[in-house]
């Protein structure tokens, strides 16, 4: 079997060179298996005479065996049905069936066999076949997945997706099986979900859009949004009807994805974002942008689908075997070479989508560390701003067809069956090495002090000014001389003064030069933020000072005298009025970590409270009760989110109100009286006052270490 799935990329310059243009139109590659001869029956009986699309139908076959499946479909169809047997041009009008024993694929419109080789680990024919398609056809490819059990195809069909073109399933309730159909549906990028009789009628009505027409090609719409910003501004109204994506147009686009679903894409490339348009008029048979726009504010859904299409969380284990075997080969070893038992290695994946490739460099770096007979610990932070591709990625399940991506000594040691043998998850081994974690990119904070970063396949989306930003934010986050790894189509541009090339083939790249800090600019997202106290001038004010009037005006806004401000570290950097009955100074070499000096009672609670506060970027109340010299003294405690606007620095405003109105647990005003149900003063002993005060308390404590404890594993 070929391990490897990206088909035709040996194919040379003057064999692209010299393939004829052709006329575009979808080319559909069909996967089906068990039980999908009939649904195959019922799709191609639905096909118009002279369909302007071509099929290609990918089967589970025997190797050994010949296949009556090309003559057995011909009876449902006027089109022409042939097997596979040569090289042939793939026309419309024509269905082409996989012979047994064989590996599919297409280059330059041309499909190729291959010979499939070694023991069959998992069926993968389709998801071979689909991954070829999309790289050759891109948004002329259309997947359909009919019947069948086990999960080929759910690794094509992302492919597909990423690449433009359309991902069509068969309806799980029509399906003989619906194992195929269902592995589909959850990878996340199915299009539309219908039975094999309505297949047609899409796939007619998809090969008449512009989109795959061409009538409007790639090098028009990149060239008009280049314009944008030196023409006129255009309203919806001077649009015309052929289809053209007015700069007003794609800016009301813009706008409701973020109103309405809180994605801000303005910063990504206009020939991306209306491609990605385009795409989705097509599915549904929407010719101009003024009607898309006002489908979607009928129909919100399609504006998460939309983000979602503009998101692509598509990536692969292994992706581009060559960049990987250079990493290992070149930068791996150099990272773990000089490491002590004390420091980790430190590596951020931006953009991990759904998990693959954060995978798969702890895979490199944990055999790497094994080699060296290293104890040094590994500590890989995979980051994305796509909450569904993260939870996929925490998750850890895959399919089994990523058997074609990673090899078989690396499935036995960092994987196990699960599900009856349907997906493989990661163990636990590998999972506890690697930390998720939502993050905007091009808007919030780095993670510091890497050995390696990983940015592939996410700059090219962005703009040129965007991109170079995001190198200067690497170089920033990473250690001197740590390493850079992007895609096949990225580069560091200009910033070649802070980075090196070591493989300009695989844009691998290492760090040069001290951090600077007068290249980063982390508020590189336009935009407004609340700022607190905007008649101070930062750059005139020395940062002691400048936080210290941060703290008075919330205080004087607030009211509360006795309060101490401190930053995500923990870290004392402004008190105002007499805390000292909250906070102790213990003898030795004085610190301005507020953690280690507050008093018993106040500790685990105010942990939580200050990391929810950082983490929901929220304001958070508790009460509790602080024991010192003077006694025990009920204590109402207000963790406030403030903001630096200028340097986008977030802080805690801990405030504290001793003596206020609480929900702490207190016996009535004669210490010794309750009332029972009917209203009757009920004596209380002290000793049953004290113990109803002790207990209440102790369950309070143990759900603030409980707390305690979840913040702790979280970081």
């Amino acid at each position: 079997m070929i391990s490897n799935l990206s088909i035709g990329a040996n194919l040379n310059d003057h064999e692209r060179q010299s393939a004829t243009p052709r006329q575009r139109f979808p080319i559909v590659g069909i996967g089906a298996s068990a039980g999908g001869f009939e649904a195959l029956r019922r799709l191609l009986e639905a096909m118009p005479k002279e369909p302007s699309v071509a099929l290609v139908i990918i089967q589970h076959l025997a190797r050994e065996k010949p296949s009556l499946a090309p003559d057995l479909l011909a009876h449902y169809t006027d089109m022409e049905v042939r097997q596979v047997i040569d090289e042939p041009t793939v026309l419309p009008g024509h269905v082409y069936v996989i012979p047994p024993g064989k590996l599919l694929s297409i280059v330059d419109g041309h499909l190729r066999l291959t010979q499939m080789e070694g023991p069959r680990r998992a069926p993968i024919v389709i998801d071979h076949f689909f991954r070829a398609l999309a790289k050759d056809q891109r948004e002329c490819a259309v997947g359909v997945i009919l019947s069948g059990t086990g999960s080929d195809g759910a690794l094509g069909v992302k492919a597909i997706k990423e690449a433009g073109g359309l991902v069509l399933v068969q309806d799980m309730d029509t399906a003989e099986h619906s194992g195929m159909p269902q592995q589909a549906i959850l990878s996340g990028v199915v299009d539309q979900v219908l039975a094999p009789e309505d297949i047609p009628e899409a796939l007619s009505r998809i090969a008449q859009h512009d989109y795959i027409r061409g009538d409007r090609s790639d090098d028009k719409l990149e060239s008009e949004a280049g314009a944008s910003s030196e023409r006129p501004s255009l309203t919806e109204d001077d649009e015309s009807e052929e289809g053209n994506v007015s700069e007003a147009g794609l800016s009301a686009v813009i706008k409701l994805l973020r109103s309405k679903v809180s994605r801000d894409f303005r910063n990504y490339k206009e020939a991306t974002l209306l491609r990605r348009i385009r795409r989705r008029m097509c599915l549904h048979h929407i010719d101009t942008i003024s009607e898309y726009v006002a489908f979607m504010k009928m129909n919100p859904t399609e504006m998460e689908s939309l983000a979602n299409d503009l998101l692509i969380s598509v990536t692969d284990f292994f992706r581009d075997p060559e960049a990987w075997d250079e990493l290992a080969n070149r930068v791996i070893p150099n990272i773990v070479e000089h490491k002590s038992h004390e420091n980790a290695v430190r590596v951020w994946v931006a953009g991990c989508a759904t998990g693959e490739e954060a995978y798969t460099i702890a895979m490199l770096l944990l055999e790497e560390i094994a080699k060296q007979k290293k104890t040094c610990s590994l500590q890989v932070f995979a980051s994305d701003i796509d909450k569904r591709a993260l939870n996929e990625a925490r998750a850890g399940r895959y399919p089994i067809s990523i058997v074609a991506d990673v090899s078989a000594e690396r499935i036995e040691r960092f994987f196990s069956l699960k599900d009856g043998d349907l997906h493989y998850q990661i163990n636990k081994s590998l999972r506890e090495s690697i930390v998720f974690a939502e993050q905007n990119l091009i808007s919030d904070p780095p993670f510091s002090h890497l050995d390696l970063v990983l940015c592939r396949n996410v700059m090219i989306y962005l703009k040129p000014e965007m991109q170079q930003k995001l190198i200067e934010l690497f170089h920033f986050a990473l250690e001197p001389q740590g390493y850079l790894m992007l895609g096949s189509a990225e580069t560091v541009g200009r910033q070649d003064d802070l980075f090196e090339t070591l493989s300009k083939r695989w844009r691998i790249y290492r760090g040069i030069g001290p951090t600077r800090h007068d290249r980063l600019d982390l508020s590189i997202t336009p935009g407004t933020t609340t700022r607190v106290g905007e008649t101070i001038n930062p750059k005139n004010v020395r940062r002691e000072e400048r936080l210290s009037n941060l703290a008075r005006q919330t205080l004087v806004n607030l009211i509360a005298p006795q309060a101490i401000l401190i930053d995500r570290r923990w870290r004392i950097v402004y008190i105002s009025g007499d805390v000292n009955l909250y906070i102790l100074h213990s003898p030795g070499v004085p610190n301005d970590d507020l953690l280690s000096k507050v008093r018993a009672g106040l500790r685990s609670k105010l942990r939580s409270a200050v990391h929810k506060s950082f983490e929901e970027k929220s304001n958070v109340r508790f009460d509790c009760r602080i024991e010192s010299k003077s006694g025990k003294h009920n204590t109402r405690v207000e963790v406030r989110h403030i903001t630096d606007g200028h340097y986008r620095e977030a802080f805690a405003l801990i405030v504290f109100h001793e003596n206020a109105e609480s929900s702490l647990p207190h016996a009535p005003s004669d210490d010794r009286t309750r009332r029972n149900a009917t209203g009757e003063v009920m004596e209380l002993s002290e000793l049953e006052v004290n113990d109803n005060l002790v207990i209440r308390q102790l369950e309070e404590e143990l759900s603030a270490t409980k707390e305690d404890l979840q913040f702790t594993i979280e970081q």
